[in-house]
């Protein structure tokens, strides 16, 4: 039954792409030989001549894993109209409940005796490869590679690149690969034209135990590797996700002409040197903007494991042996947890050339502890004290930390006052606060970020929570201005027994404006599977959208982006953002934004019948 559904899935994928001309076929290897009929170079050989989109399967007899050790290098992939290799199809093969940590493939191709070659290169698009385990490549497991004008819609999933079929024991690529292209999957273009590696997927696999980067995008300018998704990937770590199996360098290195990817809900860690690491091109001033990183473990997992990369967390613009560094702009770091790796957290680092390559990276709302050095440093050089007026500049404009006066917590309630030391506020500042966990495990499943709050014209803010804090916790906070620049973290004081008025947002602080935002609508009521949320926007801004649960916990980040003037509506699928359904119950939206906050009451139920409370 899994092989005809996923024969079927796979046909009706073809049907959709573009294409001119229908001919597609269906080419099954029965063989583990690298020469002859029925073999998997047969296969491709058939498969680029013929026009139109076809399929590869596997039906090879015995119970495998089976291995096609090959002894020259595979044919590229060269139909646009796309392939897919589909080793699913093999008998025995099993995906289980939580690919990848659950799959358990059956065709393994071994390149120890196929010379100077990829596993697998791709110069196509539209290109479907699943199920396959690549092991022993002199060069990268899988590669995309842009020769002409495109390479894009390829799809990498549910595969193994770089250690046994069970996940467990070494079986690296890039084995004598040149440092700077050393990977077990790699996006390149390179070339004097603008050649370009876009809206590519890399999903649901195991990327460990190579002699290089787990993964690698890479573009010279004016080529360019953008828009792509890396998602719910191993990457460092054996299949079970709670040993390192480490990749040789970092666990994702992003260089160069790279902007607008996605790296999301990836588990990386076990890595010997970063787990991320997004850099540019200092020597044609290229750089690396735009991308995102969110709802990662970097260094740990769900479980809290201790997986750590034996350097920095995640590298915005670092330097190493291979690459000058900086240049990296305009990134966002959110919602990730980042612990127990070697060095710092996050590093923010600028290239000395210029004084902005390495600014407007945004940090917000990551849960970070344990790690060796500092969880936030801009310059890689320890802590950075304030500068009155926050005149001086360099990594994130070494834009100056919150300043913590005083929190006081009683009865469920909590209120931390600060202030900030900037040019000019006028409302273009956000301070987020957290939770300040030490070297000790958090509780399981809980975030540490708190909150935010928009300082007042004189920088004093106000920050009041419910159900968060109690006496004896500690806190710390960050500053974000509106370009994204981000902080280091602030001094940490200790949360005092304190009584004060009974008002949720704190006995010094008025309850904040809606009057440049607003939540227009929350629908249906109650929420059973998704909700649309409409919000309105009086001009152009930075928003978060935010669903915290009745004891104030946040649940989810809807939205955290800029938004243009007008309305717009999104959709939450009820999911906490480890992929959980919430319980039923009450629950408050908060949008925020330009200095003011509007918020709603809805609820999420089975049966229950619910209104939506002002």
């Amino acid at each position: 039954m899994l092989r005809l559904y996923i024969f079927f899935t796979a046909l009706v994928l073809l049907c959709c792409l573009n294409f001119q001309q229908m001919h597609a076929l269906n080419f099954t290897v029965t063989s583990t030989a690298d020469v002859g009929t029925h073999t998997l170079r047969w296969a491709i050989l058939r498969a680029n001549v013929n026009p139109g989109p076809d399929i590869i399967t596997f039906n090879i007899p015995g119970a495998g894993p089976h291995t096609i050790n090959l002894f020259s290098p595979l044919p590229a992939l060269t139909d646009p109209s796309g392939v897919v290799i589909d080793a699913l199809t093999q008998p025995g093969t099993d995906l289980g409940n939580a690919a990848p940590s659950t799959m358990s493939l059956r065709i393994v191709i071994d390149g120890r005796h196929a010379g100077e070659t990829p596993g697998l290169s791709v110069h196509s698009s539209n290109n479907i490869i699943q199920g396959l385990a690549f092991i022993n490549f002199s060069q990268e497991g899988i590669r995309l590679h842009s020769l002409t004008d495109q390479v894009s819609e390829n799809t990498i999933r549910y595969c193994i690149v770089g250690s046994d079929s069970r996940g467990l024991i070494e079986r690296g690529n890039a084995i004598s690969a040149p440092e700077d292209r050393s990977a077990g999957i790699s996006l390149i273009a390179t070339g004097d034209a603008a050649h370009t590696v876009s809206k590519n997927t890399i999903a649901s696999c195991l990327i460990s135990g190579n002699s290089g980067n787990g993964i690698l995008l890479y573009a010279e300018s004016p080529g360019t590797v953008s828009l792509n998704t890396i998602r719910d990937n191993y990457i460092g770590t054996t299949l079970t996700g709670d040993k390192p199996l480490p990749n040789a360098f970092s666990g994702l290195l992003m260089y160069g002409n790279c902007h607008e990817n996605e790296i999301t809900e990836n588990t990386i860690g076990g890595n010997e040197w970063h787990g991320v690491h997004i850099v540019g091109d200092a020597r044609t001033r290229t750089h690396a903007l735009r991308n995102t990183i969110s709802r990662n473990f970097i260094g740990t997992n769900a479980d809290n494991d201790k997986l750590p990369n034996k350097h920095d967390g995640i590298s915005f613009g670092g330097a190493n042996r291979l690459v000058e560094g900086g240049f990296s702009r305009n990134n966002i770091a959110s919602n990730n947890i980042v612990a127990w790796n070697g060095r710092n957290g996050i590093t923010v680092w600028e290239h000395p050339s210029t004084l902005t390559n390495s600014d407007a990276n945004r940090l917000s709302r990551n849960s970070m502890y344990g790690n060796g050095r500092m969880d936030i440093d801009l310059g890689d050089d320890g802590f950075t004290a304030n500068d009155t007026g926050d005149m001086d500049n360099g990594a994130n404009q070494q834009i100056n930390h919150p300043i913590l006066s005083s929190a006081f917590a009683t009865t469920g309630h909590a209120v931390i006052n600060g202030t900030v030391d900037v040019r000019q506020v006028s409302g273009k500042y956000t301070v987020e606060l957290f939770k300040c966990c030490t070297n000790t495990s958090p509780v399981k499943g809980r975030s540490l970020f708190l909150g935010s709050v928009t300082p007042d014209i004189s920088g004093s803010w106000v920050f009041s929570t419910a159900g968060k804090l109690m006496p004896g916790d500690n806190v710390r906070a960050t500053l974000i201005d509106s370009d994204g620049n981000t902080s280091e973290f602030s001094n940490t004081i200790a949360v005092s027994d304190g009584l004060f008025v009974d008002d949720a947002y704190g006995p010094f602080a008025p309850r904040p404006s809606a009057d440049k935002l607003s939540i227009h609508r929350i629908a249906p009521t109650p929420v059973l599977d998704n909700t649309e949320i409409t919000v309105a926007l009086k001009e152009q801004s930075w928003v978060t959208l935010e669903v915290f649960s009745s004891a104030g916990e946040l649940v989810s980040t809807v939205v955290n982006q800029l938004l243009d003037q007008g309305e717009h509506t999104v959709t939450w699928n009820t999911k906490n953002w480890y992929g959980q359904r919430v319980q039923p119950g009450w629950y408050l939206c908060v949008l925020e934004g330009m200095g003011s906050r509007d918020q709603k009451q809805f609820e999420i139920g089975s049966d229950a019948i619910g209104e939506i409370q002002p």
